[in-house]
This record gives C-alpha cells, sequence and structure tokens, in this order.
C-alpha cells in the first residue's frame, strides 16, 4: 500500500518522503533522498543521479501517493468550482499551469486538467507508438538550463539559436524567453512542438515547467533521418536514400512553444512564438534551400494569417538582390490589416479617453463587454513622412508610402511602409481588410535603388508586389523606376492613446484614439483630424482548428509526402509573406477571431457613443483625408 505525505510544507508542493519513485528533466527516473524547504516557500530535492538540489516544481511522482489530510480544512480553491487549479497564499489565483502534485494526484484529473503530468505521459504513449519501447530508438533533448533575465520585458519568444542538417539527422539549440511580471505561479507550462509546414504537430520536443523565478530556458535536440521518417510515416521507395526521402515530404520543420493557462478551464493554449510561421523572428528551419520556384509554387494556396514576417538573410532573393538597401537581421512583415476607422471631434476624443480610462478599473463593465483582459493606457506619438510624386498618384488613391519616426525608435531607423488594394465585404462597407507591407532600409538610401526596390519584379519582393497591386498594374503608374520627382509630400505628426482587449482564446484587439496634424511641406499648412481606431493585434488560438496556420498544403511534384509516388505531390514551403490573391481569399471575414473583433468593436462602439455610433463617418486611410483637406487631391 502506497505511503502517504506528510502535512503540506508550503503551499506549492507538499515535500514527498525519502524514497519516493519520481521524475524529473534532468535525471529522467530517480527515487528522492531528501527534500528542504526554502525560505520562499519552495522545496528543492535531492534525487538520485543528480549533482545538485532540484526545484519540485520540476520532480513528478511515478507512483500514486495517497496525500493525508491536512490537519486543517483548507481554504476553497477555485479548482473545487472550475477545475482550473488552487488559490495562492494572497488569495489570487494561478495564472497559468496547475501543479499536479498539489492539485491533481491522480491520473484522470490529472488529464481533466491537462497538467504537465498528463502532457509528459501523453508525449510518452505517442513516441511509444512512433518508436517503440527502446529507448535508444527516440530522439536525443539535453536536461533543460533554467536561469533569469529581468531585462526581458516582452511577453514570450522562442529563439532558435542555432541548427545543423548534417548526414546524421537535425540537430537544434532554442531558448524560451518569458517575461518575469507573467510567469505563473507555482510555475509555467510551455509545451515545445517539432511542426512540419502548415502547422501539422509531428512531435513534442520538451514540456517546460520553469520555475517563477527562471524565466530564462535553454535546451537542445536531435533527431536522426530515420526517426524524422517514422514521425512523418513515410513509405520510402527502394532505393531512395532515407535523407532524400525525408527533405522531399519535410523541406522546412518549425520549432513553436506555447505558453499554457487556466483562465477559462482546462490548460489550454493562450501565447505562442516560433513556429513554422516564425512568430517574433525566430522558430523556422530550412532543411534545404528554399528557392523561388519554391516560392512561386506555394501562392496556390492562401495565406490566412494576420501577419507574417522574417528576419532578412541571404537566404532571400531579395535580400541578394538588395542587400545594399536592406538592412540584414531586419524583419520585411506583411499584414492583412482588419481595422475600423471612426472620425469623431476634438470634444468626442477628450470624452473617448475619460470613458476608456474609468473603464480600466471596472472589471465587470469589461466582462459585460467579453473582454477579459484589458491592458493599461500607452501614449506614443510618432512622426509619418509620405512620400508621392509630383501628380500625386498615390495619395489620390489612398495609397500609402511612408517612413515612420516612433519617439522611442533608435536614431537612423528607416522604416518604410506600404498600404496596397482594401476589400470589404459584400454588402458591408464598414467590414474592410487591407493588405501591408513594411521593412527596413540602411541609410544612407540611395533614391535610384529605392525606385529599383519598388519596381522589382522578384517572387519574394512583397514590398514592391503589394505597390504594384494597389496601384492595379497600371504600366503608366507602376513603374517607380521613373519615379525621379518621388519625394515628401505630406508629413503627418500624431498622438496616440492605445489600449489592448484580450478576449476569449487570447484574440486581442487594439483601440486607439488619436489626434493627427498633416502638414504640406511646400506651403506649411495644416490640419488636424481626430478618430477612433480598432484592429487586430494578437490572433485568436482556436485549440478545436489550431491557431491561423493552414493546413499542410500539397504541390504538384514527382512524390507524394509519403514518398510513395502519385499526383498528390510534396509538401509545399511555407512562404513569410502574404501576396496580392491572399487579400480575396473569401474565409477572411469569417474566421473566428474576426468575428470576435467585430462584435467587441461593435459593443465598444456603442459603449463609448451610445446611438450616436452609427451617425461617425467611416475613416479609412488619415493620410487620403488629410491631403483632401490640404486640397491636394
Amino acid at each position: 500500500m502506497p505511503t502517504s505525505t506528510p502535512a503540506p510544507v508550503g503551499w506549492t508542493n507538499p515535500p514527498l518522503p525519502d524514497g519516493a519513485e519520481v521524475w524529473t528533466p534532468s535525471t529522467g527516473d530517480a527515487v528522492i533522498i531528501g527534500s528542504e524547504v526554502k525560505a520562499n516557500g519552495y522545496v528543492y530535492y535531492r534525487c538520485t543521479g543528480a549533482a545538485e538540489p532540484i526545484s519540485g516544481m520540476t520532480v513528478y511522482r511515478r507512483r500514486a501517493v495517497v496525500p493525508a489530510p491536512p490537519a486543517d480544512p483548507a481554504p476553497p480553491s477555485r479548482s473545487a468550482a472550475t477545475g482550473a487549479g488552487p488559490v495562492g497564499p494572497d488569495g489570487r489565483e494561478p495564472r497559468h499551469a496547475v501543479h499536479p502534485d498539489a492539485s491533481a494526484p491522480d491520473p484522470l484529473q490529472q488529464e481533466e486538467k491537462r497538467t504537465p503530468a498528463f502532457l509528459r505521459r501523453q508525449r510518452e504513449r505517442a513516441r511509444e507508438r512512433v518508436f517503440g519501447m527502446d529507448l535508444s530508438n527516440r530522439p536525443t533533448v539535453t536536461p533543460p538550463l533554467f536561469s533569469r533575465d529581468h531585462r526581458f520585458k516582452d511577453l514570450a519568444r522562442l529563439i532558435v539559436n542555432g541548427y545543423g542538417v548534417t548526414d546524421d539527422g537535425l540537430s537544434f539549440q532554442v531558448t524560451v524567453l518569458s517575461d518575469l511580471t507573467h510567469v505563473a505561479v507555482p510555475h509555467d507550462l510551455i509545451p515545445v512542438t517539432l511542426e512540419a509546414p502548415g502547422g501539422r504537430g509531428l512531435d513534442t520536443v520538451i514540456i517546460l515547467t520553469p520555475p517563477p523565478d527562471q524565466n530564462v530556458c535553454t535546451f537542445s535536440a536531435s533527431y536522426t533521418w530515420n526517426q524524422l521518417a517514422k514521425l512523418l510515416g513515410l513509405e520510402r521507395p527502394e532505393g531512395v536514400p532515407v535523407r532524400a526521402a525525408v527533405v522531399e515530404a519535410l523541406p522546412q520543420a518549425g520549432i513553436r512553444a506555447e505558453w499554457w493557462d487556466a483562465k477559462t478551464g482546462p490548460n489550454a493554449p493562450a501565447y505562442f512564438s516560433g513556429g513554422i510561421e516564425q512568430k517574433n523572428g525566430s522558430g523556422r528551419i530550412d532543411l534545404r534551400p528554399v528557392t523561388a520556384d519554391d516560392l512561386k509554387a506555394s501562392e496556390r494556396r492562401a495565406k490566412t494569417a494576420w501577419a507574417v514576417g522574417e528576419p532578412l538573410r541571404a537566404s532571400r532573393p531579395v535580400y541578394r538582390a538588395f542587400g545594399d538597401l536592406l538592412r540584414p537581421g531586419m524583419e520585411m512583415a506583411t499584414a492583412l490589416e482588419a481595422e475600423s476607422e471612426f472620425f469623431i471631434s476634438g470634444e468626442q476624443h477628450v470624452s473617448v479617453v475619460a470613458k476608456l480610462r474609468a473603464l480600466y478599473s471596472r472589471p465587470e463593465e469589461l466582462k459585460s463587454l467579453g473582454v477579459e483582459l484589458m491592458s493599461a493606457e500607452d501614449v506614443r506619438r510618432c512622426t509619418d513622412t509620405y512620400y508621392d510624386i509630383p501628380e500625386l498618384a498615390l495619395l489620390r488613391r489612398a495609397i500609402v508610402l511612408r517612413r515612420r519616426r516612433i519617439s522611442s525608435a533608435e536614431a537612423g531607423d528607416f522604416l518604410l511602409a506600404v498600404k496596397g488594394r482594401t476589400v470589404a465585404r459584400d454588402g458591408e462597407p464598414g467590414e474592410r481588410i487591407r493588405l501591408a507591407s513594411q521593412v527596413h532600409l540602411a541609410e544612407p538610401v540611395v533614391p535610384a535603388r529605392l525606385r529599383e526596390f519598388l519596381a522589382d519584379g522578384g517572387v519574394d519582393n512583397a514590398f514592391a508586389r503589394i505597390l504594384a497591386d494597389g496601384l492595379g498594374n497600371r504600366p503608366d503608374l507602376a513603374e517607380p523606376r521613373g519615379w525621379e520627382g518621388l519625394a515628401p509630400r505630406l508629413v503627418v505628426t500624431a498622438q496616440r492613446v492605445r489600449y489592448s482587449f484580450e478576449l476569449a482564446h487570447s484574440t486581442t484587439v487594439d483601440l486607439s484614439a488619436d489626434t493627427a496634424t498633416g502638414t504640406d511641406p511646400l506651403t506649411g499648412r495644416s490640419r488636424t483630424v481626430h478618430t477612433v481606431e480598432f484592429g487586430i493585434s494578437h490572433a485568436g488560438m482556436f485549440t478545436d482548428h489550431g491557431t491561423s496556420a493552414e493546413p499542410p498544403p500539397l504541390a504538384a511534384g514527382s512524390g507524394t509526402a509519403n514518398g510513395t509516388g502519385g499526383a498528390a505531390g510534396r509538401v509545399l514551403v511555407t512562404r513569410p509573406y502574404h501576396v496580392p490573391t491572399d487579400l480575396d481569399a473569401p474565409e477572411l471575414f469569417a474566421k473566428r477571431d474576426y468575428l470576435q473583433y467585430r462584435d467587441l468593436r461593435d459593443r465598444m462602439m456603442h459603449h463609448l457613443f451610445g446611438y450616436a455610433a452609427k451617425d461617425l463617418a467611416l475613416g479609412g486611410t488619415k493620410s487620403h483625408t488629410l491631403a483632401r483637406l490640404l486640397d491636394l487631391v
């Protein structure tokens, strides 16, 4: 009969008795030979096979242990009502993972709550099905190394430090970072997965549970070609080398980290970084060089993610062609911008800011609007310089070609943006999505080279393609090589009072109250407008359909994804940019996070303006409006 644990000491993890059989990420199966409760209340164990004490946050029992009843009745926990986990000593609910030992020793409860222990068992079973029981046939993963970096202030990020593709297989090293102000109690829950093009998961590489005082984790992993072939389910034709078969079916792989929480029930993804789409600029691994033909073939499938991009490097044809103009290591990004803009008066602008400030301190009102979390106010100032030719062909057509300077940006940062064609939903002119791109230029910018870049017809020069599409691909206009008169034609200074609203499934919508002043640089005349703008800033994560990633696409070719040959074709690469045809995908207006965005926008407009909201004029492109007010167009 299993022995009982002693009464809890410290709220995070009751110490387990000496001799208890456990599993840890650093040692695998081990036996506890001692324990110590630190001053901060956390338990550290001495285990067989480990030279140093191990945090109790990463120690898991291998055999069921029946806990002894506490001496005093325990305070009520949220888990009793919702299954979302215990409360902390300060009465607050944990923000993320549910610790398996403290709240769910029973495997069925662990599965119901999707705890780290359950996820590890699930990973083990999946690997047994693929690789069998022999552990020597499994991919190699090093124990995670945890550390602390108080300087990291982004929400979360995955970085592929480096990778190698050799005759033996694929190896990589990854660092996962979290903001210390958002690290969960008693620990974060971060599954890291290996994925194929299209976002299809191949393997759970590791499940990280860093303690709340450690926000940086680094580990390495390696897969042989045979292991990758098994994960892909390849049926290799006779005489075809395993590496060749894998590379045909898997030209690229993604390393994706997800941060899970239990805010609305059992643990589920709330945020992700990396992956095949390279969110935050890293995560994709090329198992072979990606060619222009690969990128062209990938356009047969629409990309419906709201934003994509990657840091420019020598593997991109556009960087090889314009390496003297484009800043290396900086992103060329594209976006399908789901935005709504409304013109308001100066008095209404003051009222809007006051109401939003009041709303921040009223959680019940936020809940009634469907908002789970509202950010604090963020005030930004920027100066935009709009470029055009003397005929003002861009401003007349509401096409944006601008340089943006933000007060907090580094000196010499030349951020050039283009906003092209807009599509509206049939019968609903207020529902609009626009295609845009931005790129960082290296100063000093040579005007002739910039015009060549804007006129470039390269398959992966998304910036130039969006500009040409916005101009209707007209030969008389869409030939920027002849734009020798391209110069600043309008300067707009703006102050943005911005808020973010997190909805269910981590969909995040930005709202900004803007005051923008446009100035004609030739005459000095100026005009001012006030607007309220809404936009999607973070795509939703829906566990039934994954995220915004598309299912694995196929392209016509000599072999199928499983290597058997046939008409289905091989797997396409993932292109890191949008193309104009993506804007015409009919499913954009039906995406679940778009529907969430539209619903919040309408509720918020009624909250801010009441029934007068329907009388507000729709905006679109402030530069075009200011140019009209200044009689430029």
